[in-house]
């Protein structure tokens, strides 16, 4: 089971992925968050074992997120943006994986069976071997 974070600015699109992610029966939805800073102290609060992290938000944006919490246990991060180049940015930051917007629901089924492949490590579901690179459509 994959407790899990949402976050991004927009209600709809939190709406969209809460919806999805409903279908699936190894998730279950922890918290949202609608910026940065409170994703954040969601994070550091609950300890997720999976964020869906939207890039472009006020107040603090996706990367900055991630490049914030790499210091600390980082949980896996899927980035969901409607722009690949910052979302390979993100993976370069430390992000599991992304998803384009608008969110497909075969992409997202595909990310999360990703994330089952992936051997904890203490916890920790990235892999160690620099094989995050992943883009789900």
């Amino acid at each position: 089971m994959f407790r899990t974070l949402i976050v991004d600015d927009e209600p709809i699109a939190r709406q969209v992925l809460r919806d999805a992610l409903d279908a699936l029966s190894d998730i279950a939805i922890i918290g949202e968050a609608e910026n940065g800073a409170s994703a954040i102290d969601l994070i550091e609060r609950f300890t997720p074992d999976l964020v869906f992290l939207d890039l472009q938000m006020p107040e603090l944006g996706g990367i900055e997120v991630i490049r914030r919490m790499s210091a600390r246990r980082l949980p896996a991060i899927i980035v969901v943006s409607a722009c690949e180049d910052s979302s390979r940015e993100a993976l370069r930051a430390g992000a599991a994986g992304y998803l384009l917007k608008p969110l497909n629901p075969r992409g997202l089924r595909a990310a999360i069976e990703q994330l089952r492949q992936i051997p904890s490590t203490q916890g920790d579901t990235r892999p160690d071997d620099g094989s995050r690179d992943i883009g789900f459509r």
